[in-house]
């Protein structure tokens, strides 16, 4: 596979590498060829790596070209367009989703290709779980999908049981009553009081205030005699009328307080009630979580290599992990060597699952392995190693 690089990295102007096993100098362009070839079917680097060429002149682009791509595919080239790049298939545009779905239907999944190009990843020392977890996805030695809807599930879980957490520390008092209603007789003069503030707001009318008709002396008469009584019935009771609404104030307020104090206490209630819902939900997701890992761990790994997806605790529960051993010995644990070795081994039985056996796997930095003998027992592998 010949790649095409223009401008990219380290190298100014053109050049065209071969991506094959090589041995160079620290600086001579081994990281930046793995970049390029991910930077052609993806737009992206790895580990912070600047694609476009610090001299280049105003006006050149940046561009890197995949020529002899798994032995079926056209040339793929990838060029800088303002703040993103521009995908070339042979000699027509294409969209990322366009490119991923024909390696798709080609029988070629591009998460994986890129997981065989940054093999180093699997090989360092700094490798979190969720990393691993991650790219043991991508090769099929661990569901991914489910088991990330399921930390979903967990993680909303845990965030409700919080909330119900602190409203199951709510402690209030009750108030007690100390302001009474109104008595029956308060209440009927509340009532008729307000009727005959209406009636003083009203006024004396000497024509229907619908029909405009005048009233004859008799009706007018009436009027006169229902509002004369009605202001000397407010103004002997609002006093009185003062009074009770002061107590009816103090009863609704009081009231209130008292309402407000017990629903919190049923929230309160109901939330140690949900939390210890939320704690058996936990619990069974948990489990679920941990069923899952057991169930999706393929058997087919390379010779005494496991991974370990829990960790017992002392107080008898599981912890969630993924960890890879081999020999019942922590990867990261073994000697660089025989890292890669295992690394590349993985790679290789996912690579012939998936039937990609023309997908290169990369591995950088690897002077410290015996070359000759791990290319002759894996294909289209490529180490890159730095003569010192």
């Amino acid at each position: 596979m010949q790649i095409l690089v223009e401008n990219f990295g380290g190298f100014k102007g053109s050049q065209c590498l071969e991506l094959l096993s090589k041995t160079l100098p620290n600086g001579k362009g081994k990281t930046t060829m793995i970049n390029a070839y991910i930077f052609a079917l993806t737009g992206k680097t790895i580990n912070g790596f600047v694609p476009i060429n610090v001299d280049k002149a105003k006006g050149e682009i940046t561009s890197v070209a995949l020529s002899g791509l798994f032995d079926t595919l056209p040339t793929i080239r990838r060029t800088t367009y303002g703040e993103g790049t521009v995908l070339y298939v042979g000699d027509d545009v294409a969209t990322q989703e366009d490119f991923v779905s024909a390696l798709r239907g080609l029988g070629y999944d591009l998460d994986f290709i890129i997981a065989c190009a940054n093999a180093n990843i699997l090989t360092s020392n700094g490798l979190d779980t969720a990393t691993l977890r991650k790219i043991l996805s991508k090769v099929d030695v661990l569901n991914s999908d489910e088991y990330d809807e399921l930390k979903k599930k967990q993680k909303s879980l845990r965030a409700k049981r919080k909330v119900a957490e602190q409203h199951a520390l709510t402690t209030v008092v009750v108030p007690a009553q100390m302001c009474p209603p109104l008595t029956d007789s308060e209440v009927a003069f509340e009532r008729m009081f307000k009727g005959a503030k209406l009636i003083v707001n009203e006024g004396v009318h000497h024509e229907c205030p619908h029909c405009e008709r005048h009233y004859n002396d008799k009706t007018i008469s009436q009027i006169t005699k229902n509002y004369d009584e009605a202001k000397l019935y407010v103004k002997d009771g609002v006093e009185e009328f003062t009074r009770i609404c002061v107590k009816m104030l103090a009863n609704t307020t009081e009231m209130g307080e008292i309402d407000l104090a017990i629903n919190l206490l049923n929230i309160a209630k109901n939330a140690r009630k949900d939390v210890v819902n939320y704690n058996k939900e936990i619990q069974r997701v948990t489990e679920e979580l941990s069923d899952l890992d057991a169930r999706s761990v393929k058997a087919n790994l390379p010779d005494s290599v496991e991974v370990i997806t829990e960790i017992k605790q002392k107080n008898g529960g599981v912890k969630s992990t993924c960890t890879l051993e081999y020999k019942g010995i922590p990867l990261r644990s073994i000697n660089h060597a025989k890292r890669i070795e295992l690394c590349v081994a993985i790679l290789d039985y996912a690579r012939n699952k998936k039937s990609m056996e023309c997908v290169p796997i990369i591995v950088d930095n690897a002077e410290a392995v015996d070359n000759g003998r791990l290319r002759a027992s894996y294909k289209n592998l490529i180490l890159l190693s730095a003569r010192h």
